[in-house]
């Protein structure tokens, strides 16, 4: 929602205050101040709140008979009510504003039952609104205050005076894009729901009977006008009977298959699903799926035929159909390019929409929740129940789920794709023959059908576990040789693939034979200096090392090398590039330097081809520089030169506001705060922190860009009440964050988690522990449930949250309060998980930091709780281990453990061994 929005709702609201026209009018002279644009939109707006006002009289669209004027005036005084101007009247009530005197003063509604009607009819009617809106208390529902009867004996009733616009014309005119659209009807869904299970239908739901206004700048729908409601309570249906019978209750467009039958006798809450979805209809596309001026000119008979016996368009397709200035207009109301709005709608919400539609009832959803269930379904990329579950829309939504697992599919998918595409496109082509047309297409549904089975094969969703990178593996090998039998040239590159993902899984048995197919078969057919084969023969050479066959290892990847370095330019450097990324994080320094090489040849190939300042080479200069940070303190220097001159090439080339800049100055930043360089890494996180909050909105999470490493700096420099400043608005952010995602109806379990899990940390950043507790201990729960060797399943930035990580996270917050016993206990506990399932929790090698960080933070409990001698070798282990190549970018953990040292030594009274100590690590 942008800013002029919301001047004009202010001044819409100031217009609507002033009831005199004279005093309207001058106020909107100044308010408007002589721009005629916003006094003609102004004006509209009022126009369309003067028509969203008449819901408090809606008339009966099958009434024809005249209705007689008023036999007496309206009172002026009502009990606690002064009447003021009317809104409205239709064929059962008058609708005026009224000032309440007592017992709170406020301005509402009245509606006033006319004089002159058929009493029985209409009275009715009258007393079975008044008493389906009492049961009603919903913040999307118009409230019910009072009621009573005129001296005259007319009913009359309070209600909530509603400053709104069509929820329609909210969403068009703040341009929402589907996203904002569909939570304002997920809204809208959650009160109907409310009146159905109160025995309410509303029976006339469309953009005029729900209103959008703004609390503190946040748009709340409202529904309104359940003056056609029919309660299904006996009670209540027995009472207004006589008001259904054959009477043109709601409105053509949006009125339901068994509403246009007449017979008014057997309506339930369904049909109200019917109109929600005509409702979603227009939400989505601009129109409905029949126009009701179309509709009306046809004639009664013919409407209602068409209303229940003719399928409408699918929303994409009724975008499709229109005129391109039409698309354009509607496209742009929504924030979006043309095309890309036929894309979102086509799948999820084209079914959830047409299943709203179905001229049965009993195949639509059964309640109103159960459609909002769906559209929040749709948002988290989860199947919808809207169509039946095919195998490939399970699997597609299974991927978007299970984004790390099933990586590793899609990874072996692609690899077999390579050149499928250019032989697909030859069916086109005149001069390709009928037969390898043929060979492509059964090669592509062998592929397909393959990948299908892959990633649908352990069902993700059976026995409430997730899918494994393990299981998919498991039956990946077979799959590969049955499958992909006929094609071997694809076959010999997925099992190259999936050799190497056993190799990084510490799986290097299991890979050997995959690769020395995969090479067999490469150098035979495509030779022996091609570079696929030079890449596989590079990759049974790391199979070899991670054996422990040096000398094999050593001869695979020299000879493979040699051979690259002799190919020309595009297939030398892809070959390098191929064998660089197949490596895994180095174990020792020999394996570093061997990186470092690589990456050099790259950097070399990459400026010879690009220049020194193309995003590729800057890029290739970046990792050149990691490689050296791997090789100790003099590496870590040249790293860090070869890292600020690609700052200094990409804000110039590139600016300092694009996102390769801004995350060169963070990494930058970061690894200066770890290496106690506060000063200048405070100037650079400074600096990234400005361009973030540039960048995106305040309520965008990005915006607050590295608040967190600034604020330990900052605490390190002795800028205390500025660092508070940052972890508190980290907090903030976090609270509100975890509070919407609460209020959300529907809303998953793993968001709720993540935000708690969020909140817990930043309020650990912050030093208040005490509040992080609670949260930590739910999180460990619901991670005992699951199981030692179960992650829970968030994927993005959030890494590998497990039993051991959370066992770690609250012992961890428990030993900066002191609950050492506690502490320790947890801690152990996290400690005997990493040495007993080590295939679980080291997947990569990097991993293992984990279990040092672990033997680090129980060795200061121990301390903590006095016990030096226990402490004294998890704190040495450590140090041990964070001294090999594996983990020297990890810095700040190397200081927290040298710290850790000093800390035991000082506390046991050991004072020659803290200046062995200190000597020992002075340089670190």
């Amino acid at each position: 929602m942008n800013d002029q929005w919301l001047k004009e709702v202010e001044i819409l609201n100031g217009a609507l205050d002033r009831t005199d026209p004279a005093a309207r009018a001058a106020y909107l002279d100044e308010a408007c101040g002589g721009d005629p644009a916003l006094r003609r939109r102004i004006e509209a707006m009022l126009q369309i709140q003067e028509d969203a006002e008449d819901f408090f009289a809606a008339p009966d669209a099958g009434q024809t008979r005249p209705v007689p004027p008023p036999a007496d005036p309206a009172p002026m005084t009502l009990g606690n009510y002064k009447l003021r101007e009317k809104l409205g009247e239709g064929g059962c009530g008058e609708v005026y504003v009224a000032e309440q005197t007592a017992p709170v003063r406020r301005r509402v509604a009245i509606k006033l039952i006319k004089p002159g009607m058929d009493t029985r009819e209409v009275i009715a009617r009258f007393e079975a609104e008044r008493q389906a809106l009492a049961l009603m208390d919903h913040p999307n529902i118009a409230r019910v205050f009072d009621g009573g009867t005129t001296a005259a004996g007319r009913p009359y009733f309070v209600m909530e005076l509603v400053r709104g616009i069509r929820i329609t014309d909210y969403c068009d005119q703040a341009q929402l894009d589907t996203a904002g659209r569909l939570e304002l009807f997920i809204k809208v869904c959650h009160a109907i729901q409310h009146a159905h299970q109160k025995g309410v239908i509303h029976r006339d739901i469309k953009p005029s009977n729900i209103l959008v206004t703004l609390h503190d700048g946040v748009p709340v729908p409202k529904v309104i006008d359940f003056g056609i409601a029919k309660a299904t309570e006996v009670r209540l249906t027995e009472a207004t009977i006589y008001t259904q019978l054959h009477q043109f209750m709601g409105t053509p467009a949006y009125m339901s298959p068994e509403q246009a039958e007449f017979s008014g006798l057997d309506i339930d809450t369904r049909s109200d699903i019917y109109s929600l979805g005509v409702l979603l209809y227009q939400l989505l596309t601009g129109r409905t799926p029949f126009e009701g001026k179309e509709l009306l000119s046809l004639g009664v008979e013919a409407m209602r035929k068409v209303i229940r016996e003719q399928e409408p368009r699918r929303p994409s397709t009724a975008l499709e159909t229109l005129r391109a200035e039409e698309l354009t207009t509607v496209a742009r109301q929504r924030a979006v390019e043309p095309p890309r709005l036929v894309h979102l709608l086509k799948g999820d919400l084209d079914w959830i929409v047409m299943k709203c539609l179905e001229k049965d009832r009993s195949r639509r959803y059964e309640t109103a929740s159960g459609l909002a269930a769906d559209l929040l379904r749709h948002r988290e990329n989860e199947p919808v129940l809207a169509r039946p579950p095919s195998t490939l829309y399970r699997a597609r939504k299974a991927v978007r789920r299970h984004r790390t697992v099933f990586a590793v599919a899609a990874l072996l998918f692609l690899a077999v794709l390579g050149g499928l595409g250019v032989a697909l496109v030859g069916q086109h082509r005149a001069r390709v023959s009928e037969q390898v047309a043929i060979v492509a297409r059964r090669e592509a549904e062998a592929i397909s059908d393959l990948f299908s089975r892959l990633i649908t094969s352990p069902d993700p969703g059976r026995d409430g576990k997730s899918v494994t990178v393990f299981e998919v593996l498991e039956g990946g090998q077979a799959e590969i040789e049955k499958a992909l039998a006929p094609y071997p040239l694809r076959q010999a590159r997925m099992k190259l693939l999936l050799a190497r993902t056993y190799r990084r899984l510490h799986l290097a048995s299991q890979a050997l034979p995959l690769g020395e197919s995969s090479l067999d078969y490469l150098s035979t057919h495509l030779g022996a200096d091609h570079f696929e084969t030079l890449v596989a023969m590079y990759e049974l050479g790391l199979t070899y090392e991670a054996l422990a066959q040096a000398d094999k290892a050593s001869q695979l990847k020299e000879r493979a090398l040699s051979r690259a370095r002799k190919l020309p330019d595009p297939p030398h450097l892809e070959a390098i590039q191929s064998m660089s990324a197949a490596r895994s994080w180095p174990a020792n320094r020999r394996q570093a330097a061997e990186g470092m090489e690589l990456n050099e040849e790259i950097y070399e190939l990459r400026l010879r081809a690009k220049g020194p300042e193309d995003r590729e080479t800057l890029l290739a200069m970046w990792n050149l520089g990691s490689s050296y940070g791997i090789l100790g303190p003099e590496g870590r220097e040249r790293g860090m030169e070869l890292w600020k001159r690609v700052l200094e090439m990409s804000t110039r080339r590139l600016g300092p506001a694009d996102e390769f800049t801004r995350t060169v100055i963070h990494n930058i930043g970061v690894v200066y705060s770890r290496s106690g360089r506060d000063v200048e890494a405070a100037a650079l996180l400074e600096e990234e922190t400005r361009l973030c909050r540039a960048a995106w909105p305040p309520e965008d999470e990005r915006s607050r860009g590295p608040i967190g490493y600034l604020a330990r700096v900052y605490t390190r420099l002795g800028r205390g009440a500025e660092a508070a400043a940052l972890y508190n608005e980290a907090v903030g952010f976090a609270q509100a964050n975890l509070a919407k995602v609460s209020a959300e109806p529907g809303a998953d379990e793993r968001k709720r988690l993540q935000a708690s899990l969020a909140l817990a940390l930043r309020l650990n950043d912050a030093g208040r522990f005490a509040e992080a507790e609670p949260h930590l201990r739910r999180l460990l729960t619901l991670a005992r449930e699951k199981g030692p060797t179960a992650d829970f399943d968030w994927g993005g930035t959030w890494g590998r949250v497990n039993l051991a990580s959370c066992l770690g996270m609250l012992a961890s917050c428990l030993s900066h309060q002191k609950s050492y016993p506690e502490s320790i206990a947890l801690y152990r506990e996290a400690l005997a998980l990493y040495q007993t399932h080590p295939e679980h929790y080291f997947k990569e090698d990097r991993e293992r930091v984990h279990l040092l960080r672990i033997q680090n933070n129980l060795g200061l409990a121990l301390v903590g709780a006095g016990q030096y001698g226990e402490a004294e070798p998890l704190i040495l282990a450590a140090v041990e281990g964070l001294s090999s190549p594996l983990f020297q970018t990890n810095s700040e953990d190397s200081s927290e453990v040298y710290d850790a040292g000093a800390k035991l030594y000082e506390a046991w009274g050991k004072p020659e061994k803290l200046a062995a100590w200190k000597a020992a690590h002075a340089a670190r």
